[in-house]
């Protein structure tokens, strides 16, 4: 059910997905794709991963053990499940499907490949496919989640989440719906697109966090709607915006509006799944410590995007590896990077020795 894209955009997909197409730039001022703001007195850090879907014949890939020592740092990683969790084992599918399920041994896989156990995950339910098998299936998948032991957002106006000492509220909804779930808004428990709703929670918390399943597929730089989004979230003293839904790379924006400045990243493309085309083989990970103590508290100390690539490998199918790695067609991954701003313009360097 693909009808609440605009006929143009689907005509499009397969070209989009093919080559990176060119005449989307925007005046918009990129953010420097890593930057250090001060030495923290003490910092939770949170690594925020794109999209996770098993499409067909797809199979976890091995992360690098570079890029293993990066993600074991985090005290919190927060990733988007595109897609219900609904069988045990992981079995063959056919070619072509529109509703997608995964299995439980699944995300563990995906989990266990990072090194990163499964208490410092946190899932989002907040996507287009969320309802694929109704509200049986998002019932189901936040309970198997929730079951090995990670945290789940997106079935709320806003989640209070668990990370070291401390409490995050983030807001995390869907611009898409396949499958609408329940009749009209407040029918139903586990309706995941509430369009940022609701007051943020009276709750002491360290900072507050979008998660955004927005804008249009295969495209590189954010819509207009998106940013004006951005804009009215950094105006309700949301710190941190981190989109999904692309399934590419997307820029970073600082957005400078009271009562505190915001970071936009806009899309960080897929972590795995619909990742047919060498365009949709380059994403990101995005790594940001906040202060938690004194008058900085809340605020950044500094963040930073890595440039990923899956690449193939002689052991496994394939394997997930930082772009500095990789050796593969490196310059046109470098072309991507650069126009979207993660390869040009870092700042200070970001602190790369924190390890657990």
């Amino acid at each position: 059910m693909f009808n609440q894209y605009p006929l143009s955009e689907r005509l499009l997909w397969l070209w989009r997905q093919t080559w990176p197409v060119l005449g989307e730039e925007t005046e918009m001022p990129q953010a420097p794709a890593s930057r250090s703001f001060f030495e923290p007195r003490s910092a939770v850090r949170l690594i925020f991963l794109g999209d996770v879907m098993r499409t067909h014949r797809e199979w976890v890939p091995r992360v690098s053990a570079a890029l293993r020592e990066r993600l074991r740092s985090a005290d919190l990683i927060l990733a988007n499940c595109e897609g219900p969790v609904l069988h045990e084992r992981v079995t063959r599918r056919p070619l072509f499907t529109i509703r997608y399920a995964m299995a439980r041994e699944y995300i563990e896989q995906v989990m266990a490949a990072t090194s990163v156990p499964a208490d410092r995950w946190v899932w989002s339910l907040a996507n287009n496919h969320a309802g694929d098998f109704g509200e049986d299936g998002v019932r189901r998948t936040a309970a198997t989640l929730e079951s090995l032991g990670a945290q789940v957002v997106g079935l709320k106006d806003w989640d209070l989440i668990r990370v070291a000492h401390e409490k995050l509220a983030i807001q995390a909804w869907t611009q898409w719906e396949n499958h609408p779930l329940g009749s009209g808004e407040g029918k139903s428990a586990w309706r995941p697109n509430r369009l940022r709703g609701g007051a943020p929670p009276k709750v002491p918390h360290l900072a507050r966090i979008a998660l955004p399943h927005w804008g249009l597929e295969f495209r590189y730089f954010p819509t207009a709607e998106q940013r004006a989004w951005a804009r009215e979230w950094a105006e309700q003293d949301v710190r941190l915006i981190v989109g999904h839904h692309g399934h590419v790379a997307q820029p970073l924006e600082w957005i400078d509006r009271t009562p505190a400045k915001a970071l936009a990243a806009y899309g960080i493309g897929n972590w795995l799944g619909v990742q047919w085309s060498w365009p949709t083989m380059n994403f990101g990970a995005l790594i940001v410590d906040l202060e938690t103590e004194g008058e900085r508290r809340g605020q950044f100390a500094g963040y930073e995007m890595l440039c990923l690539q899956r690449v193939p490998h002689p052991e496994v199918k394939a394997e997930i590896r930082l772009h500095s790695e990789a050796g593969e067609r490196k310059h046109e991954s470098e072309a991507i990077f650069r126009r979207v701003g993660w390869l040009a313009d870092r700042g200070t360097p970001h602190g790369t020795g924190r390890t657990r």
